[in-house]
């Protein structure tokens, strides 16, 4: 089973696809301070990918459902 982190990670590493392709494909010609440099760029999508996943993704849940099976 998936646990609430393997979400957030593939979400960081889905936004990391996201940022990359942006800056291929629409990009900045040095006047943008976030899209023109694409480490930077990957970086924010990464950043959007793993916010984005943890607005659905309900931690509390799992945290609890683990805390139930040790007692």
């Amino acid at each position: 089973m998936l646990k609430a982190w393997h979400f957030k990670l593939m979400g960081a590493v889905a936004g990391l696809i996201g940022g990359l392709v942006y800056y291929d494909q629409v990009g900045c010609l040095g006047s943008c301070a976030i899209w023109s440099n694409p480490y930077i760029s990957a970086g924010y999508g990464s950043l959007l990918g793993y916010l984005g996943i943890s607005m659905f993704v309900d931690s509390k849940k799992e945290q609890s459902e683990n805390d139930s099976s040790h007692s």
